[in-house]
């Protein structure tokens, strides 16, 4: 069974952080994990300590004691203990209860792409559908990527992508 890693830097933000971790651990897929990379200041809002009350197995703190910009957060994901598969969710993102199924298929389809995304929905910062996104070919290289971004024939965001 494909195993994933749900990697979650994260600031200060506890409503976000809520409905964030509360849309990954609604997924129908079992066999993840949710890595939240936190620093020293993480957890003035009580975000941190809340999420311990969670007591899911399913969760890893990676704390620094230190203060970290964005990019330092950032880059200690790739010396980070994670699964075969991975994605980068922002705090204040969700995911659909199907991500990781979804994902699942298109790496059992298509076992030897690098890169995988799936289709997703604009929402407001209520979670209230806004628009569908533009949809994706089934596959991109580089030059369609590239050219169809320009000519914003498709959409293209940060969540939902796996590697």
């Amino acid at each position: 069974m494909t195993s994933f890693s749900i990697i979650i830097p994260f600031k200060t933000g506890i409503e976000y952080l809520k409905e964030c971790l509360n849309s990954a651990l609604s997924q129908d897929y079992a066999n993840f994990n949710i890595i939240i990379l936190s620093d020293n200041t993480s957890n003035l809002d009580g975000s941190i300590d809340y999420v311990k009350t969670l007591n899911n197995k399913n969760i890893i703190i990676q704390e620094s004691f230190e203060t970290l910009n964005i990019l330092e957060n950032w880059g200690r994901i790739k010396s980070l203990d994670r699964k075969e598969f991975m994605t980068i969710l922002g705090y204040d993102d969700v995911l659909a209860p199907d991500f990781l199924s979804t994902i699942s298929k298109l790496i059992q389809t298509e076992p030897k792409a690098s890169l995988y995304h799936t289709h997703f929905n604009y929402i407001d910062s209520k979670g209230a559908f806004i628009k569908n996104c533009l949809p994706l070919p089934y596959q991109l290289n580089a030059i369609d990527y590239l050219s169809l971004s320009l000519k914003e024939a498709i959409s293209i965001m940060a969540t939902g992508y796996v590697f």
